[in-house]
């Protein structure tokens, strides 16, 4: 129990880094979602999708957005 609650969370610290990466990569350049998730590690960008949006609250490219428009504000 306790090696596989450790491999858990040793899971869900790589998904948290790989999320906080796109998260950036989304801010800061002009990378397509799938160039992105490809740089982050997921072959498959649906997949990669599915997750952000899971952990975000919304799409890699509403996330853009929102960003951008942020950024245009300040």
């Amino acid at each position: 129990p306790y090696r596989r609650q450790r491999q858990m969370c040793k899971e869900t610290d790589i998904l948290k880094l790989r999320i906080s990466n796109a998260q950036s990569l989304l801010e800061n350049t002009d990378y397509t979602i799938t160039e992105i998730a490809n740089m982050v590690g997921y072959t498959n960008s649906l997949y990669f999708s599915r997750l952000f949006h899971k952990y975000i609250g919304m799409s890699p490219k509403e996330y853009r957005k929102v960003k951008l428009k942020e950024n245009l504000r300040e």
